[in-house]
């Protein structure tokens, strides 16, 4: 027999199994109402969160202002009947868009002062 060959069923042969060197998997993701509370030392990350929602909310604002007032001058004229359509669905999706980073904002600043 020479060295280059191994006989079957010995130890060179034996391939070692790549699960018996990982440890068992633990859940350690929070559950159930958990999932909404952010970490004790996370609060850069909430004023963040909070910062950023109300600076949206403010330029959103303005551009619902500005639309609805644009919108409204031009219902006036009434020269173009598609584009003032087109500047009232504009004018309807600002106002929710303001209203759902407005109730975003009061919800990170709730969360912000819990």
């Amino acid at each position: 027999m020479s060295a280059a060959t191994v006989p079957p069923g010995s130890q060179a042969d034996a391939v070692p199994s790549p699960y018996a060197t990982f440890p068992a998997a633990r859940i350690t993701l929070p559950t159930g109402p958990g999932i909404f509370r952010t970490s004790s030392g996370a609060f850069i990350v909430v004023e963040l969160d909070f910062a950023y929602h109300f600076v949206t909310f403010v330029f959103y604002f303005g551009a619902f202002v500005l639309e609805a007032g644009s919108t409204s001058q031009m219902g006036r004229n009434m020269s173009s009947g598609s584009v003032y359509g087109l500047n009232v669905a504009a004018t309807i999706f600002a106002f929710f868009t303001t209203a759902c980073y407005g109730c975003s904002t009061f919800l990170g600043l709730r969360r912000w002062k819990m």
